[in-house]
């Protein structure tokens, strides 16, 4: 009596695929999630970095020309002192 072969395909040796599957697939779209989460906080970092050099670069020019305008009057108010004595 030959023996007979099934082809039966046991569902337990399926098993592990599927709950592969299953738990794997939310990890790999938290994962998307989690990136676009991230290239949306990089564009507000990178948007707040330009706002802070235009804020700095304002402020540099205004030092600038309060010194200027200092050193100005500082000349004049010295000039004139000078010539009073004179």
């Amino acid at each position: 009596m030959p023996v007979q072969r099934s082809y039966y395909f046991s569902f337990t040796s399926l098993l592990p695929i599927i709950l592969s599957i299953v738990f794997i697939s939310p990890a790999i779209v938290n994962a998307q999630n989690r990136e676009d989460n991230l290239k949306e906080e990089k564009k507000q970092i990178e948007e707040q970095i330009v706002f802070t050099n235009k804020l700095l670069a304002e402020t540099s020019q205004n030092k600038r020309q309060v010194r200027m305008a200092w050193s100005y009057s500082n000349k004049i108010s010295g000039s004139a002192k000078g010539s009073s004595t004179t």
